[in-house]
């Protein structure tokens, strides 16, 4: 039996993935623009084949396809439910279509 779960994975320093993740915005990210959030999830997800598949696969993660309810366990069902939450908010980012300007 090899030992590949034994080897070093490296020294991960999840703080500065965080700060790298915020420094691709250019700006504050709490002030993210509504249309640059719906081109950036539109080029994640909905630009080629693999984007669809995994946007697939997180909807399915999200439980959107089959009830979020577990009987007899309360928490079980509150953590679908918050999975359930994090793929409507993807796909309320892919369907919110920014309004063209208009000239008046």
């Amino acid at each position: 039996m090899k030992d590949w779960f034994r080897r070093a994975r490296g020294n991960p320093d999840p703080d500065a993935f965080q700060r790298r993740l915020a420094g691709a915005f250019g700006i504050d990210p709490r002030q993210y623009p509504p249309d640059r959030l719906h081109n950036d999830f539109a080029t994640v997800f909905l630009r080629g084949p693999a984007g669809r598949r995994a946007l697939y696969k997180i909807l399915e993660w999200g439980h959107l396809y089959q009830p979020v309810f577990v009987a007899g366990d309360p928490y079980g069902t509150a953590f679908r439910d918050g999975e359930r939450n994090l793929a409507l908010r993807i796909l309320a980012a892919l369907n919110a279509e920014p309004e063209e300007a208009t000239d008046e």
